[in-house]
Order: C-alpha cells, then structure tokens, then sequence
C-alpha cells in the first residue's frame, strides 16, 4: 500500500498550504496521508469536508518536539501522534509550553541574525503575525537569510551555520513520556518518527533498551518506512516493532520541493505491516 503518513505544512515549517498536500497525495495515488505539522494541530474540517472519492484519505496528525534526558547521549525525539477525533483543546493546551519555547528561541535566533548581517533588519513580530505558523520556525529564518544573501548560500548551508542558539536553555521541551501522555489524553496513537538516526547512534543493543523503555511509558508504533532508513534499518525497526506489539508505520517527511528537493511524497509499505494501525478504532471510523 502506498501511503504517507508525514508531512509538513506552513502551519509549520514545510512550504505549502494542505491542499497543495492533499493535491501532491492525491497525483501520487496516496491511499492515506496525514499532515503532522510540527506542535500544532491545526483545524483540519476545510481539508477532510473537501476530499472525494478520488481523493487520498485524510488521518488527523502531528509531530512533537521531545528530550529524552535520561538517555546517553541526551536525545532529540519526535513523537508523532495520530487520531480521528482528537480532543483539540487538550492538544491545544498541553502544547502550549512548547509553542512558547519554539518562539523564545526565534526571537533569539533573530537577534543573532541581525547582528551577523546588519542590514537585514529582522523583525520577530513582524515575521510571527505575517506567516502562517503558530511559532516562527528555523526554516522561516534561513530562507529570510537565503532571500537577503541573494541565493549564494543554500538553505541547508544557512541553517547549519546561522540558524541556531548555542546552549540553548531547553527546559521548556517535553519528555518522550509526557508526550505519549498528552497525545493519549487527547484520543490520539502516539509513534516515534525516523529513529534509524537513533538506531545507529545508540547500537542495536542501547537501541532496543531505550524502545522498550518508551515502550512502557506509552509509545505505540515505530515509523519504519522512511526515505533515509536504509534495508538494514527498515528490517531492525520492523523486528523491534513486532516484538514489541508496536504498531509499524512510514512517511516522507515532506517539507516541499524548497526544504526536501531530494523527497517526494508517498511510502511503499506492505499491507501486513500497516494494516494493524489503520484499522485501530483510534484511525478508523467504523
């Protein structure tokens, strides 16, 4: 079955707004696509009251920005969480710390941006209210700093020496278990986003004792299927899910043709993998 179920739009960082998504799913024979927009979980009526039968079918999704500070190393994990009937106002509220977080670093980020390039003239505010994103993102600052620099430095090269706060106080980040929480609460499956990168930093052996931690403070599937999860990572993560009982799943991460040149939208994943997780009731009507 060919699916996405990770993608990115404006609300966030990726580049375009969600119909343009569900028209990109749809052109790509998706059978289901989901918009986990990084913190947010947008009003999403206009997009699901508007698909027909020839459209890709829409799941409820986000993406959260968790520390897991008892690992070694500290790790960076994304939590993607997925529902048919979230309860918005938990989200809403339980995300609110991070939203405030994101847009503190921003505003810091922008700072140091008007320092390195003067004449740039940044303005937090001005950035914030005219977007589309709830928080202002890095992507948003590096292609402000693109624009100004006249396209001499690609975007990747912008935020990996410029977009960025050194020891950055992240106090204001959520633990991978408040997350699975916050996204249990609100009705929703939380799964963990891309973790070959996990996999291959930690070992095999580290690896499997962290997921099986996570595992019992709540997580609930792995993503699998991802474009830079090579066959050897794909096999690993699917073992680990299935011995676990987690649910198996996979998507693009796709920002746009701007941010992932290199992605297209869609996943090739077995029936008997995916299966399991769209027919959970938490997915699936009916």
């Amino acid at each position: 079955m060919r699916l996405d179920l990770h993608t990115h739009s404006y609300f966030s960082d990726g580049e375009y707004p969600p119909e343009k998504i569900k028209a990109e799913a749809t052109k790509r024979r998706v059978s289901f696509f989901s918009i986990t927009d990084h913190n947010i979980l947008w009003d999403t009526k206009s997009i699901k009251e508007n698909i027909t039968e020839n459209d890709s079918s829409y799941i409820d999704g986000l993406e959260i920005s968790t520390l897991h500070r008892t690992s070694r190393p500290t790790l960076s994990l994304h939590i993607l969480g997925y529902g048919k009937a979230f309860y918005r106002n938990i989200l809403n509220k339980g995300l609110r710390q991070t939203i405030d977080g994101y847009n503190s670093r921003a505003h810091a980020i922008t700072s140091k941006l008007n320092n390195i390039f003067p004449d740039i003239e940044l303005n937090f505010e001005s950035i914030k209210n005219n977007g589309h994103e709830i928080y202002v993102s890095r992507n948003t600052l590096a292609k402000l700093v693109v624009e100004h620099l006249k396209g001499t430095l690609p975007l990747r090269e912008v935020l990996k020496q410029f977009v960025f706060i050194e020891n950055e106080n992240d106090d204001w980040m959520m633990t991978p278990k408040e997350s699975f929480e916050l996204i249990a609460r609100a009705g929703g499956i939380p799964v963990l986003a891309h973790s070959g990168r996990e996999l291959r930093k930690l070992g095999m052996s580290e690896y499997k004792k962290m997921i099986e931690g996570l595992a019992g403070d709540g997580l609930r599937g792995i993503e699998v299927y991802y474009p830079k999860h090579t066959k050897e990572d794909i096999a690993t993560l699917r073992s680990v899910a299935k011995n676990l009982g987690l649910y198996i799943t996979g998507g693009s991460d796709w920002h746009g043709n701007m941010y992932t040149p290199e992605t297209e939208i869609g996943q090739n994943i077995p029936n008997e993998d995916i299966t399991p997780f769209l027919e959970d009731k938490r997915i699936m009507s009916g």
